[in-house]
C-alpha cells in the first residue's frame, strides 16, 4: 500500500479521534461504576463495566469498519488503498479498546486500591491512615532518588560507555532512515485515479517511470519592483531559467507579472490591436496607469523569440516613444540593440 497524503496526515487524525472517542466511554462508565459500587473489588468493577460498554463500543467500531468497506470498493487505487489502511486501523483500535486498555484499567485499579503512587507504583505505599499525600510524596522521593537521578542521570553524564551506546544508536537509526526513505512509495500520482487494469492506468505508470514531470514556480520575494533593474532582473532570471534543458516547453516570458504588466499599461502594446480587443489597457482606465519603455541591458528575448521586449528595427509600426525621451536618447546614442523594453516606472 502506498503511502500518500492522506494516509499520512487525514487517517490519523480520524483514527485517533474514533479511537480516543471510544477509551473515553469505557474510561467514564469505569468512574461512574466505581463510585457507584461502594468499594467493590476491581475485577467486578471493571467485568460490569465491559459488559456495559463492550455492545455500543463494537458497534461504532463496525459502523466505521462497514463505512471504510463501503469506500474500499472504489476501482481508483488512491481510494481503495486508503479504505484498507483506515479498516486494519479500525479492527486494531477496536481490539486495543476491549483488550489492552481494559487491562490497564484492571492495573490502575489495584494500584489505586493498594494506594501505590502513579510515579512510581513499584514501590510500596504509606500505611492507609498517614494520608494519601504521604504515599506520594515518598514515592516521588524514591523515583527521583533511585531511578532519575541513580541511574539515568549518572548512566548519561559520568558513564562513557552509556553515551557512546546511545550515540551509536542515534546514529544507526538516523541511518537506516535515510537509506529505506527512498523505499517508500509516497505521493499520489494520476494513475492513482484511474480504474485498475485499463489503458489510461498503464499510460500514467509508464509516464511516471518514463516521462516523468513535476511543475515549477518561482518567487522573487520582497524586492524594489518598482526599481527599472529589478523588473529586468526578474526576466532575465526567469529566461535563464526557462533555457535550461530540464525545463520543457520554454515557458512565456510574460508571465513574469511585472513584464505582463508593463505591456498592459504601455499604450503602444496595451492599447493596440489586438490586445486592446481583449481588455481595456491601464491608460484608458487611468492616464497615471502607464509604463515606458527601457533600454533592453539584459540581451532579453524579444517578442519575435517568445519575449516581452520590443524591437524597433523589425517593428517599425512601434517607433512612437511617447514622451520618452530618456529611452529616445539611450537608443540613439548608444551601441545597444535597438531593443527596448517596457516597464513600470515608479
Amino acid at each position: 500500500i502506498k503511502l500518500n497524503i492522506i494516509t499520512m496526515w487525514v487517517l490519523p487524525f480520524l483514527l485517533v479521534g474514533i479511537g480516543v472517542d471510544d477509551m473515553f466511554i469505557i474510561t467514564y462508565a469505569v468512574e461512574r461504576r466505581r463510585g457507584a459500587s461502594g468499594g467493590a473489588a476491581p475485577s467486578l468493577v471493571l467485568g460490569e463495566v465491559m459488559a456495559e460498554v463492550l455492545a455500543p463500543v463494537s458497534l461504532t467500531s463496525l459502523i466505521n469498519l462497514i463505512m471504510f468497506a463501503v469506500m474500499a470498493r472504489s476501482d481508483l487505487s488512491g481510494v481503495y488503498e486508503t479504505a484498507y489502511v483506515a479498516m486494519v486501523a479500525v479492527t486494531m483500535l477496536w481490539a486495543a479498546m476491549v483488550t489492552a486498555l481494559p487491562a490497564l484499567i484492571a492495573f490502575d485499579l489495584h494500584r489505586q486500591a493498594s494506594r501505590r503512587s502513579e510515579l512510581c507504583p513499584c514501590s510500596a505505599g504509606a500505611p492507609a491512615d498517614a494520608g494519601a499525600d504521604l504515599s506520594e510524596r515518598s514515592a516521588s522521593m524514591l523515583a527521583d532518588k533511585y531511578c532519575f537521578r541513580g541511574a539515568y542521570l549518572r548512566a548519561l553524564s559520568k558513564w562513557r560507555a552509556s553515551q557512546l551506546l546511545v550515540g551509536v544508536l542515534s546514529a544507526a537509526l538516523l541511518a537506516t532512515c535515510a537509506v529505506k526513505v527512498n523505499d517508500l512509495p509516497l505521493g499520489l500520482e494520476l494513475n492513482d485515479f484511474a480504474r485498475s487494469d485499463t489503458w489510461v492506468e498503464v499510460y500514467f505508470v509508464d509516464r511516471s517511470e518514463h516521462f516523468p514531470l513535476w511543475p515549477i514556480s518561482m518567487n522573487f520575494g520582497a524586492l524594489e519592483y518598482e526599481n527599472p533593474l529589478s523588473q529586468l532582473g526578474m526576466l532575465r532570471t526567469w529566461e535563464n531559467v526557462a533555457a535550461l534543458p530540464e525545463v520543457s516547453a520554454s515557458p512565456r516570458s510574460g508571465l513574469v507579472w511585472t513584464a505582463s504588466m508593463a505591456a498592459w499599461a504601455h499604450p503602444a502594446i496595451g492599447c493596440v490591436p489586438p490586445a486592446n480587443a481583449l481588455y481595456t489597457c491601464g491608460p484608458e482606465i487611468d492616464p497615471d496607469c502607464t509604463a515606458t519603455f527601457y533600454p533592453n541591458i539584459y540581451g532579453l528575448k524579444t517578442r519575435a523569440d517568445g519575449g516581452v521586449c520590443a524591437d524597433f528595427a523589425s517593428e517599425p509600426a512601434l517607433a512612437q516613444w511617447d514622451g520618452d525621451l530618456y529611452a529616445m536618447f539611450a537608443f540613439a546614442h548608444t551601441n545597444m540593440s535597438p531593443a527596448l523594453c517596457a516597464i513600470v516606472d515608479g
